[in-house]
């Protein structure tokens, strides 16, 4: 089963003028694979970087942006059980955040507690990294 969504897109490298917002159709997640639907999405330099092309070893547009982000779990794909649909949970993903659903391997996942702010969570799964960066 499928489900239409709608996501970010950078069809060509260019500035912020280039973004598109399309639908488009997500297949149910794979083996594995958990399907979520981001709360808060991540917006960093990289994004801005892979937008302008200049970010290292990046995929070529079309491309969804978005490194990180906070999701409530939709869907779980055959094998996938660490998860449930409800809870709340992030990832490190380097694209695909900025949309209404995405499918994740569940082993990139870590789980929220529903007690902690999430858009702080947001931000540190992301910006701690980049911190260390020296």
């Amino acid at each position: 089963m499928s489900n239409r969504y709608r996501k970010v897109v950078i069809p060509r490298y260019g500035d912020a003028s280039v973004l598109e917002i399309v639908e488009d159709t997500l297949a149910a997640p794979a083996s594995g694979h958990v399907q979520v639907a981001p709360i808060y999405a991540g917006f960093s330099g990289a994004d801005i970087n892979m937008r302008r092309g200049v970010y290292p070893s990046q995929q070529k547009p079309p491309l969804t942006p978005g490194y990180c982000l906070v999701s409530t779990v939709k869907a779980n794909g055959t094998g996938s059980n660490t998860f449930k649909p409800g809870d709340i949970v992030a990832c490190l993903t380097k694209y695909n955040a900025q949309a209404e659903l995405v499918n994740l391997s569940q082993k990139h996942l870590i789980p929220v507690p529903a007690s902690l702010d999430l858009q702080q969570v947001t931000a540190l799964v992301l910006d701690w990294s980049t911190s260390l960066l020296r």
